[in-house]
């Protein structure tokens, strides 16, 4: 098999690897970028867990504010 014109293809091969260099390097960003919104989304449902259990601390004192009303009014 003869090859037409061999520079031709070296030139095209060089091509396609700078293209593949440019994809992956590109892939590196967007994980980095993926990376970065997990963590970024793991602190803030951390942040909103921490928020519930304030909240359900707070609700629970409310309630226990309401009993002791309740019961100082039936005195």
């Amino acid at each position: 098999m003869k090859l037409k014109n061999p520079f031709a293809l070296v030139h095209k091969l060089r091509q396609y690897k700078a293209l593949y260099k440019r994809q992956c390097q590109q892939l590196t960003a967007y994980n980095d970028q993926i990376t970065e919104l997990m963590t970024e989304n793991n602190q803030q449902q951390k942040q909103i867990r921490f928020l519930q259990s304030e909240l359900k601390i707070a609700n629970e004192q409310l309630n226990l504010a309401t009993i002791s009303v309740n019961l100082f009014q039936q005195k």
